[in-house]
């Protein structure tokens, strides 16, 4: 690789772009960014550590300018640089996940420490790359551009440019995962996931220990009671995905306490959560889904834990939440490896833990071990929730609290103990 001169460097154009009436920065700002393009080659292409050796993307650009302007494709001439702004964005996305970067796994983690640059300025290096971007664009349709000398003599190797921008973007989904979730993070002041959590969280709504307590001891009961009329008792189930042929179905398991086979006869839920609402209406006089006479808009029933088919899981109260529908998409998924997914799903879980004493609630009358959550994703701090009461029989509703739940690290090493993480696990 050959000192680095980026595209027409020696007369300064790309400061004086920068300085034009059409961007209006000022020189001192115009030469940063300019430096911060030197930074992007040297500490990102050029890195010895990350041995990635795609500097040509910058070194060949007048080149690949010139040969693409020849051949009529002005807009591939971009590709290259484009492709690097992706992959500085994800670079920053990645590390401002955790600016510690502990919870990430061990193969992005070496790759950032290698870098060796405060994840913060990357935000600077994309701005400036986006300007190189369009000034490079703007001088391809330049009617008056010139060709590099020697361009006649020299026979370009555009299979080299090529191959550099193919291998950058195999680095892009490699290293770097893309995540949707950064335009909302982007909302908040400090771009953090615990500000981001924490702003979800304040606007959900989470029920009384009371009545997790009461509701579990009622499902317990019904699980237990051989002969139980499932017509007048009915325990509820959501549809499992298959095609149940009756109303009444049959949940087999296995016992999590002495590993014996279990079955319980169970009626399946008319239409997916009507069983959730009916209880939650009864409990506390609140209505969702209803129409205009509807309590709580845009809120969805969340099942934190998932896997509503158990009827141990579907209308017990320590496994709900109510959230804004916005946010549900990101906690219905349970097996998904995205760092920040997985932060806001186990705060949840933990939030859920703490609220219902899920400790002592009787899992063994009702054959479950503790609801499993992943302490390394578990995000610590104080954290304000809204907690529906059951209504008195004097009032049609119940008393909404606002509540504040700390999460410390007693409660990590707590569960930890009763979880252990697997550290291994990259993103």
């Amino acid at each position: 690789m050959g000192e680095f001169k980026y595209y027409l460097e020696e007369d300064d154009q790309f400061i004086n772009y920068l300085t034009s009436e059409e961007i209006d920065l000022s020189e001192k700002q115009a030469r940063k960014y300019s430096g911060h393009l030197k930074t992007i080659y040297n500490k990102i292409l050029n890195n010895k550590k990350l041995k990635l050796d795609l500097g040509i993307i910058f070194e060949d650009l007048k080149w690949c300018v010139a040969y693409y302007n020849k051949n009529k494709k002005p807009d591939e001439a971009l590709k290259g640089l484009k492709l690097v702004s992706n992959f500085i964005r994800r670079i920053y996305s990645l590390a401002r996940i955790d600016k510690n970067i502990s919870t990430i796994g061990n193969r992005s983690r070496s790759f950032l420490y290698d870098l060796e640059i405060e994840y913060g300025s990357f935000k600077d290096y994309a701005t400036a790359l986006d300007h190189y971007i369009a000034f490079i664009d703007n001088y391809q349709k330049s009617k008056s551009y010139e060709k590099p000398a020697g361009y006649y003599k020299k026979r370009y190797k555009i299979s080299d440019y090529n191959n550099a921008c193919k291998k950058l973007n195999s680095i892009f989904h490699d290293k770097i995962s893309v995540n949707g979730i950064d335009s909302l993070l982007e909302i908040f002041e400090n771009s953090s996931p615990t500000s981001f959590i924490s702003h979800i969280l304040k606007n959900s709504f989470f029920f009384s220990q009371t009545s997790a307590r009461n509701q579990f001891k009622d499902i317990s009961n019904l699980i237990n009671d051989d002969k139980r009329d499932h017509k007048k008792d009915p325990l509820f189930a959501r549809k499992s995905g298959r095609k149940e042929k009756t109303k009444v179905s049959k949940f087999s398991f296995k016992s999590e306490i002495d590993d014996t086979d279990k079955e319980i006869i169970i009626t399946i839920d008319s239409d997916g959560n009507k069983a959730v609402r009916d209880l939650i209406k009864k409990e506390t006089g609140y209505t969702l889904s209803s129409g205009e006479n509807c309590l709580f808009t845009n809120y969805i029933i969340s099942h934190i834990w998932g896997d509503a088919f158990d009827p141990r899981n579907f209308t017990n109260f320590w496994n709900l939440a109510l959230v804004p529908a916005w946010a549900n998409p990101l906690l219905d998924k349970q097996n998904y490896k995205d760092i920040l997914t997985n932060q806001l799903l186990n705060t949840f879980k933990a939030i859920c833990w703490k609220q219902y004493g899920v400790n002592r609630l009787q899992w063994k009358k009702i054959y479950k071990k503790y609801p499993p959550l992943e302490p390394k994703y578990v995000m610590k701090d104080e954290y304000t929730i809204n907690v529906i009461y059951k209504h008195p029989d004097s009032k049609p509703y119940g008393s909404i609290v606002v509540v504040n739940i700390l999460i410390d690290d007693n409660d990590i090493t707590e569960w930890e103990n009763l979880f252990p993480s697997d550290n291994t696990t990259d993103i």
